[in-house]
């Protein structure tokens, strides 16, 4: 190959110019077998051929100008490529028609360096020697280069003279048209092929078959608007002499800034019989197909009228498709509205066409949607537009009702799972993406065992899939893994989806319920078990209880309840008094066995359902281990706290064999501890005729109220100064006609249970108040009346006191004369409101009292924050002074704490000279208790008073006397 390609360096020395550039391309093709030879020189746009080998590689040199290989090789200097060019250029006309495989080339430069030509090589099989023939063309290179810029100096267009060369060339057939200037120009080759002395455009044009001549001309207008740069045709035409022909066009342009400048052609001759024959076919099998398709056609006039329909359009617009209707009409106005301005256009001669999708009213009775494309047209006698028409309705309805579909399928917050016959997944939505965290890619081709928890057995899935079988679905709840591993709870539905009978795809659609599960576990937590424990309640202790009793089984039942807490609980603060709560029952759990129940059925109240348990002995001995579990004190605020507590026991089925029954029975058992002052009692059938008693006198207290059947009686209070009868506390009285004169520490705590202390409350008021008001009549003028107040009969009361004041000044008394008793506990439950009530009354006149101090949890601190007058030290701490040094001391500090807070004693329980005489020492200001005076009914009372009355003349004869 070397030594041709030197002898053809030799053969150059005698030649210049173009005529060396030519030599050039045929002794180097012929050298190296190249199937065509292509220089370019750079100028304009685009590389323009200058020369090329052989003459019949025309087609060749066309595509290579407007192809991808010579814009690469003048990006990129040099192309090299042995094989694969359909991989590099896969776009490229070039490869697609020519057929070519492998090239070489290079960029050709002048002596300065400057770029003035393009050489390629072409090849249409592999050539592995491309390398070495690579390597010559390097060395060829800037020889060649020279001599391309000296010739562009001498010769500026050699272009234009390789253009006219080949159209001289008698094998191709090839023409040029300037659309600037309207110039035509056809080679001699051309018009020989279509047996014309004098062709023209239209000459040509009007040769075409009709059935052609529109796609020629749709090429030709999309080559000169620009949305195309080259196209290749195949045809049918008849020349004037009548020879039927089918050619093959293939049509480059050249264009600057304002558009076409050129356009340049090459015609082959492809007729055969056979491909006449075949075209003819065609031509028939065309005219079948119009006949039969159900895409309409028609052809309209510059007017927009119909000049012709096919079958098919004349069946979708029916009457409308009468010849010389105008197509405006078919359609509904305000869906041609938008297409009006662009139709107008194609009217009146613009070039293009237009595509349009509207609804038309043809012979349905309701509007169809179709789809219309009307583009430019002509013939030999008239330009005209061509209609394309398709009844798009039901692709048009059913593409609405899938992107529906698909928007409900996107947005569903359910997850849905569709699997092919062989339960292999084919396709998830998003919420199944969300819900498993895994993708569609990581997810399709896999079966849904996949997401398995390990929580069901073979014989769960066994039954879901012979439901399927069987009925086409299956709900229920499953419980998955999700993609981090997690296992969570579904609601799941599994259809089977079937064609002729044979199962083709199954769809699976579920929830996450695990928020669900939780909300139901948090409802039934807190239905059936206490929040601030965490032992069962009342209500879940209940069922249980009923159980056992249903099953016949043997056991004890306890109610157990804390002594005085909720004085413990005011004395410190809530908080701690939950914190005890928690601790007990922490330590009451300890102290029970695995099989027993443990429950919080009341604020300070636990149960215990202990199976196994036959007899009152057992039941005694569990009780006083349970019980022994508060010897130790609790922890509470950095503080030891010893509390105690009560227990009840019923058994079954000695006791009864119904919960509520026994339930109650043991309760009934605690009631009687308490009373007693005892750890714990066992139910006997003597506390039911006790219970029945104690109903029973509830019911004869509400009546005695409301027939107003209770008396009053009245304690004298000495005041120890003055030694006169300063006070009087009232103190109601009941008698009943079976059980005689009933304790007040009996019905009292028996009204508060039983709502009547209200009443029994507003009884003592009035008859205190009314009782004072005839004694002042009666001359005692200066006499106070100290009246008892409960917890609850303070709770109802507004904040001004105005119901009690009311009542006072209704016997004309003056508030001053009146001194509210209450307890320790309401000062300990006191809030702001109790507060508000107490400083009320005050301020009215009305004085404070606190009785019974010292027999609850007495808080000093309470003393000093709110507003009391006097203090009435309970009888328990008088009872063995002045002899016993202990209680004496406590006495006395008690005593001290109080003068130093400004308030005034009273103390209650006197019964010796020994203790009057003590007290009288220590400055306390009143005295009350039986040594003076026994409570008297209003009579007797009276006579005490005038019996009296010389004491309040002389200072204190009574007391003297007892002296």
């Amino acid at each position: 190959m070397l030594d041709s390609v030197y002898r053809a360096l030799t053969g150059l020395a005698d030649v210049t110019g173009l005529r060396y550039i030519e030599r050039f391309v045929a002794d180097i093709g012929s050298s190296v077998e190249a199937d065509a030879v292509l220089i370019c020189q750079l100028g304009g746009d685009r590389p323009q051929p200058i020369a090329h080998w052989p003459g019949e590689a025309v087609d060749a040199v066309a595509l290579a100008c407007r192809g991808e290989p010579l814009s690469c090789l003048l990006e990129r200097g040099e192309l090299c490529l042995v094989d694969g060019m359909a991989s590099q250029f896969p776009t490229t006309a070039l490869v697609g028609q020519w057929g070519a495989r492998a090239c070489a080339g290079m960029l050709l430069r002048s002596a300065t360096g400057q770029p003035t030509g393009l050489l390629l090589l072409l090849y249409r099989t592999p050539q592995p020697e491309l390398p070495r023939i690579m390597s010559v063309l390097r060395m060829l290179g800037p020889l060649l280069g020279r001599e391309l810029t000296l010739m562009l100096e001498q010769q500026p267009q050699p272009y234009q003279r390789w253009l006219s060369h080949t159209r001289r060339q008698g094998t191709i057939a090839a023409w040029q048209w300037e659309p600037r200037r309207q110039h035509f120009h056809a080679s001699s080759e051309l018009c020989r092929l279509l047996e014309s002395e004098t062709l023209t455009l239209e000459s040509w044009l009007a040769m075409v078959q009709p059935q052609d001549r529109q796609y020629l001309q749709d090429a030709w207008w999309q080559l000169m608007s620009g949305q195309r740069d080259y196209y290749q045709l195949e045809y049918r035409l008849q020349t004037p002499a009548g020879t039927p022909k089918l050619l093959r066009s293939q049509v480059f342009g050249e264009r600057d800034e304002e558009g076409i400048t050129c356009l340049h052609g090459v015609v082959q001759d492809i007729t055969t019989p056979q491909t006449l024959r075949e075209a003819e076919e065609h031509n028939h099998l065309l005219q079948a197909m119009l006949a039969h398709t159900r895409v309409g056609i028609g052809r309209l006039d510059r007017q927009g009228r119909l000049q012709w329909s096919s079958p098919a359009l004349s069946q979708m617009l029916g009457q409308a498709a009468a010849v010389a209707q105008p197509l405006e009409s078919c359609y509904l106005a305000s869906d041609f509205a938008p297409y009006r301005e662009r139709y107008a256009a194609l009217l009146g001669g613009e070039p293009g066409h237009i595509t349009m999708e509207l609804r038309y009213v043809g012979a349905a009775e309701e509007p169809k949607w179709c789809r219309c494309t009307l583009s430019q047209t002509q013939d030999s006698q008239s330009d005209y537009l061509l209609l394309v028409m398709e009844d798009i309705d039901s692709s048009k309805r059913d593409a609405e009702q899938l992107r529906l579909s698909h928007r409900v399928y996107d947005n569903l917050s359910e997850a849905i799972l569709v699997c092919d016959a062989d339960s292999r997944i084919i396709s998830v939505n998003p919420a199944f993406e969300q819900i498993t965290g895994y993708r569609l890619d990581e997810v399709k081709g896999q079966r849904p065992s996949m997401l398995k928890s390990g929580l069901h057995d073979q014989a769960f899935y066994a039954d879901m899939y012979h439901a399927l079988a069987r009925v086409g679905v299956w709900r229920g709840e499953v419980w998955n893994k999700r993609k981090n591993g997690r296992i969570y709870p579904q609601q799941l539905m599994v259809s089977s989806l079937r064609d002729n009978g044979r199962i083709t795809q199954y769809i699976g659609i579920f929830s996450d319920i695990s928020q669900t599960k939780l909300a139901e576990q948090k409802i039934a937590n807190q239905a059936n078990y206490d929040s601030l424990t965490g032992l069962p309640n009342r209500w879940l202790f209940v069922r249980c209880l009923t159980r056992f009793c249903e099953r016949g089984e043997r056991f004890a039942l306890m109610v157990l309840d804390l002594n005085n807490f909720k004085a413990v609980n005011n004395s410190m603060d809530h908080h701690a008094g939950d914190a005890l709560l928690r601790e007990v029952s922490d330590r009451l759990v300890s102290r029970v066995r695995t099989d027993d129940l443990v429950a919080r059925i009341g604020g300070d109240e636990f149960a215990f359902l202990v199976p196994g348990i036959v007899s009152r002995r057992q039941a005694e001995v569990f009780a006083k281990q349970v019980i022994g579990g508060f010897n130790r004190p609790f922890m509470l605020a950095n503080q030891h706290l010893y509390v105690t507590a009560t227990l009840g026991i019923t058994l079954c089925p000695s006791d009864g064999n119904e919960g509520e029954v026994l339930l109650r029975n043991a309760e009934q058992a605690l009631f009687e501890a308490k009373r007693k002052s005892r750890p714990l009692a066992v139910y006997c059938s003597s506390m039911r005729e006790e219970v029945k008693i104690r109903h029973q006198m509830q019911q004869d207290l509400a009546e005695a109220i409301k027939q107003g059947h209770l008396s009053m009686a009245y304690q004298p209070i000495w005041d120890n100064h003055s030694g006169r009868v300063a006070k009087l506390e009232a103190l109601v009285r009941w008698y009943h006609p079976q059980w005689g004169q009933v304790s007040p520490a009996d019905f009292i705590p028996m009204a508060e249970e039983a709502g009547l202390i209200q009443g029994l409350g507003e009884q003592v008021l009035w008859q205190s108040c009314r009782d004072l008001a005839r004694l002042k009549g009666a001359g005692f003028s200066d006499l106070q009346m100290s009246i008892n107040r409960s917890t609850l009969e303070f709770q109802t009361i507004d904040t001004e006191g105005s119901e009690w004041l009311k009542v006072i000044h209704h016997f004309g008394l003056d508030p001053r004369d009146i001194v509210i008793e209450i307890t320790e506990t309401l000062l300990m439950d006191a809030g702001e409101q109790h507060r508000l009530r107490i400083e009320a009354l005050r301020r009215a006149g009305c004085q404070i009292a606190i009785d019974d101090f010292g027999t609850g949890y007495s808080a000093l601190n309470y003393l000093r924050t709110f507003p009391v007058d006097l203090v009435k030290i309970d009888r328990s701490f008088v009872r063995h002074i002045p002899f016993n040094e202990q209680d004496r001391m406590l006495l006395e500090g008690i005593i001290s704490i109080v003068h130093n807070l400004g308030m005034q004693v009273v103390i209650e329980g006197v019964e010796t000279r020994e203790q009057l005489n003590f007290l009288s020492s220590k400055g306390c200001a009143y005295t009350q208790g039986f040594l003076l005076s026994r409570p008297l009914p209003f009579e007797d009372l009276l006579a005490y008073l005038r019996l009296n009355h010389g004491a309040l003349e002389q200072p204190s004869p009574a007391l003297a006397s007892l002296s």
